[in-house]
């Protein structure tokens, strides 16, 4: 029974923190005025490392979003930004925000950020997200949705990676207050 009970909080540990070996990104959105907004990334790919040239692509549905501008990479030694309009040069198609990496294990201090206008009536969302090597290959587990900042509310991963840490914790106290019963 109690081998049962270490393997389950063993598989909740290794299920909640697969999430940690991809990249993750989370977009902060502020309203500029006028109907243009700003979505600010920070972005962690650890314990991945970019490398030159490799490309990281956040994707703008064009069913949501109608105009991007501005495109914001720091520090710019290491970034370059650049944009595609959404249902440019078709309709339908995505936009994208790309930053491409000057050199190997740039700089993810920031600040990241493009700024955009909404469709008529639609709000901003979760966006898909990839990163490339140069040959626009998809980098093995790079791939994802970023996560939406949300003030004074825990990330989930955050949240599920502490109730794991007190599951376990109230595990490792059961244990030694058995064995010090035996004793």
């Amino acid at each position: 029974m109690r081998r049962t009970g270490w393997l389950a909080a063993t598989l909740l540990v290794a299920g909640l923190t697969v999430d940690a070996y991809g990249a993750t990104i989370q977009a902060q959105e502020s309203s500029l005025g006028g109907g243009t907004f700003r979505f600010t990334y920070s972005i962690s790919t650890s314990p991945f490392v970019v490398q030159a040239n490799d490309v990281i692509d956040i994707t703008f549905d064009p069913t949501v979003y109608l105009l991007l501008s501005n495109p914001i990479a720091q520090p710019s030694s290491d970034w370059t930004a650049t944009m595609d309009q959404p249902n440019v040069p078709f309709a339908g198609l995505n936009g994208d925000y790309f930053l491409q990496a000057k050199v190997n294990n740039p700089s993810l201090v920031g600040p990241f950020s493009v700024d955009f206008t909404l469709q008529p009536g639609k709000q901003a969302g979760s966006q898909a997200f990839s990163i490339f090597d140069p040959n626009f290959m998809t980098i093995d587990g790079q791939t994802g949705q970023t996560i939406l900042a949300q003030t004074g509310v825990p990330e989930p991963a955050t949240f599920s990676l502490a109730v794991a840490g007190i599951l376990l914790g109230v595990a490792a106290w059961k244990v030694r207050r058995r064995a010090s019963r035996i004793a």
